[in-house]
């Protein structure tokens, strides 16, 4: 009737620096199945009634390229002196050596019932998610080109119901 789920997990990238390369993140959840305390046995009317709340972190690094803390190089025009062409190189991007983990932080509170002998399940969820320090790629204008730099930048946050009702 209380349930608990507890876990941990140590995560690490090479996309980062090795000051950078390993995140921490954990949840924990709770639960309570009220229709199975003593207190409910003469409620008629709901057949399964249980609380829950969640809170936990989980770390990202999406579509990211390996190393991007370290310079990159791509080629780049040639020019031609005399009988001679030499080639060029241009920074392919500027390397953020602070570049580290994106995080999301959930919270949720949740409902589950059923009712009318089982025939109508319902799940109700509140959720709140806040990302952030989101990786993001800013375009720097420059005198020989425009580059690219990565890093974190942002937090973006998302509130809601869930709701799912099932008929059987």
């Amino acid at each position: 009737r209380y349930l608990v789920n507890v876990t941990y997990r140590r995560d690490g990238s090479s996309k980062f620096s090795a000051a950078n390369r390993w995140g921490d993140f954990g949840s924990i959840g709770l639960g309570w199945v009220v229709s199975d305390e003593p207190f409910f046995e003469n409620v008629n009317s709901i057949n399964f009634l249980k609380l829950r709340a969640a809170w936990g972190t989980v770390g990202s690094a999406l579509g990211l390229a390996p190393n991007l803390f370290l310079p990159g190089l791509n080629t780049a025009n040639v020019g031609v002196f005399g009988d001679n062409v030499y080639g060029s190189v241009a920074p392919a991007y500027i390397p953020d050596p602070n570049l580290h983990w994106e995080v999301v932080l959930g919270i949720d509170l949740g409902l589950e019932f059923r009712t009318f002998q089982n025939r109508l399940n319902a799940d109700v969820t509140l959720y709140d998610r806040t990302t952030k320090d989101i990786i993001t790629t800013l375009t720097l204008l420059g005198t020989a080109g425009n580059y690219n730099y990565r890093t974190n930048l942002g937090t973006i946050s998302n509130k809601g119901v869930e709701l799912a009702l099932n008929w059987s």
